[in-house]
């Protein structure tokens, strides 16, 4: 089986998703959005579109933005199982006609998330905790979209929904790890100091919490993987 990860940052790989997608036989296939985008889903069992330094309103700067909102709506039209994060999940909450736009203020850190009565019995967000510690890194949000189940909020914003049988939405970033998290501490240090967020501080809460996230992660990440092998859609 192969899977098609879409890209949008070099900063923002898909971390630790990768290896229990990998231990279940699927081929992660990895598109760059900058580059030249893939025409269509076939051969591939499932989408995931990652997060970047972009904003879903910026087609003039990113216009693989609109690449990746054919591949999503190319997705739900066919069933095949989707994974959006951050970006990714502002892009598929866009598809689906739901609002998105700035903030008031940045979510930056580790959130306190808190899972709603519709991720008890959800296929992924069941392998979370009720209430979770997430990462986040955005100055967007969503609105949820109508007809989609609303798995988790935080007190800023929308976390996590789904849409119909195999299409989620998280805004933070699960897939990411203690090495991807404090690249980002180092290379946005200036976002940091003018959200008033103490990098070094932000750095030793990782460390902390990094291990169990991670294992976070993979259990989801496995869920997942159950969920393309089910669907297996190629054509």
């Amino acid at each position: 089986m192969r899977v098609l990860v879409a890209q949008n940052d070099p900063a923002v790989p898909i971390g630790t998703l990768a290896s229990p997608l990998k231990d279940h036989g699927i081929h992660l296939t990895v598109w760059p959005a900058w580059a030249p985008p893939p025409l269509t889903l076939s051969g591939y069992a499932a989408l995931i579109v990652l997060g970047g330094a972009a904003n879903p309103d910026q087609d003039t700067q990113f216009p693989g933005l609109e690449h990746q909102r054919r591949l999503l709506r190319e997705a739900l039209d066919r069933g095949v199982p989707v994974l959006g994060s951050c970006l990714g999940a502002q892009l598929l909450a866009q598809v689906l006609a739901g609002q998105i736009g700035p903030l008031p203020r940045p979510e930056i850190g580790w959130v306190p998330v808190q899972a709603c009565k519709a991720a008890d019995d959800d296929p992924l967000y069941r392998t979370l905790p009720p209430l979770m510690h997430a990462f986040d890194w955005h100055t967007y949000g969503f609105s949820l979209p109508s007809g989609a189940r609303l798995l988790a909020t935080s007190p800023t914003a929308p976390q996590a929904f789904r849409f119909g049988a195999c299409a989620w939405g998280l805004q933070f970033h699960l897939e990411a790890d203690e090495g991807i998290i404090r690249g980002w501490i180092t290379r946005y240090e200036d976002q940091l100091c003018a959200a008033c967020i103490d990098p070094g501080s932000l750095a030793r809460e990782t460390s902390q919490r990094a291990d169990l996230y991670r294992r976070q992660a993979v259990a989801f990440g496995r869920a997942f993987a159950s969920v393309i092998e089910r669907t297996a859609t190629y054509a």
